[in-house]
């Protein structure tokens, strides 16, 4: 996943074909496969330990369209307002595999940004945008308040407490009970608490950003590649895979998948060319697929 750190290429001259090219420096988690190296055109590539924008920029200099990349299957950052609201007074709270909206809420010391995070959260920072609010349903499939129509379940907040630990994390159970209490314990206020549980509003105040990400969504046009074996369709031998490209797979090993299988017929079809990926190693054509 880049980072977007230092990565410099320079050239001597231009070429229509990717052919003859040389690669030469440190390459870490975004980098290029060579199945040659030619003579007379050298590009250098300077980079810390780490990923970097290399694969975005070597696009840009053979001039295919690039969706400008952003950090996906990231924790979301609360807003101030949400923040002291349940981070706080709360402190780290989170759900066990058995909870159904499986997010967490952390802070994790009072030196880091509180965070949601969580499976059904990352899936969603693939997709948010600012400032558009992010709306999670805390007890799906469950009426958290059916109870309190028996006339015998006394109508108070700890009888709330109660009814709302069988679903949440008891922290956070007692938050939301103490912020969104009825006014009165009519069935209509029951039910307007009800509706909230199921429909959390909260404006996230952005991400944690590419160090936190899983993946990097964005990156060269799958319009300017062919789709049979990824290759570039305006020059011969340039063939870009993986995370570079604009694919960005659910949670869950799809990412992974994609680079594995977005690889294997550039390395079988390159014979000369170059081969640009994201991932944490760089392979020439003898050293990946046998036939």
């Amino acid at each position: 996943m880049p980072r977007h750190g230092r990565a410099d290429v320079h050239k001597d001259r231009d070429s229509g074909s990717a052919e003859g090219w040389e690669f030469c420096g440190a390459y870490s988690r975004c980098g290029i496969s060579s199945a040659s190296a030619g003579s007379g055109h050298r590009w250098t590539f300077d980079s810390e330990d780490g990923a970097t924008s290399f694969g975005y920029d070597l696009a840009q200099k053979f001039g295919l369209k690039i969706r400008s990349p952003w950090p996906a299957l990231v924790p979301l950052t609360f807003g101030e307002e949400d923040r002291k609201n349940y981070c706080e007074s709360v402190g780290r709270i989170g759900g066990s595999g058995g909870v159904d909206w499986r997010a967490a809420i952390s802070r994790e010391d009072a030196d880091h940004a509180s965070r949601l995070s969580g499976p059904a959260i990352l899936q969603i920072s693939s997709y948010w945008e600012s400032p558009r609010p992010v709306v999670i349903d805390l007890a799906p499939g469950r009426e958290v308040t059916a109870e309190f129509r028996n006339p015998k379940t006394p109508r108070t907040v700890a009888a709330l407490k109660s009814a709302l630990q069988s679903t949440l994390p008891s922290r956070l159970a007692a938050r939301w009970a103490e912020l969104h209490a009825p006014d009165a314990w009519t069935n209509h206020a029951l039910a307007d608490f009800e509706r909230q549980l199921h429909a959390w509003q909260l404006s996230p105040s952005g991400t944690e950003g590419y160090e936190k990400a899983e993946v990097t969504a964005g990156g060269v046009d799958t319009d300017e590649l062919h789709a049979k074996n990824m290759e570039d369709r305006k020059i011969p031998g340039l063939f870009f895979i993986g995370e570079v490209v604009d694919v960005t797979g659910h949670l869950g090993g799809y990412n992974f998948q994609w680079a594995w299988s977005s690889g294997r017929q550039p390395v079988v079809d390159c014979s000369g060319g170059l081969i640009v990926h994201a991932v944490s190693f760089a392979l020439a054509r003898s050293q990946a697929f046998s036939k």
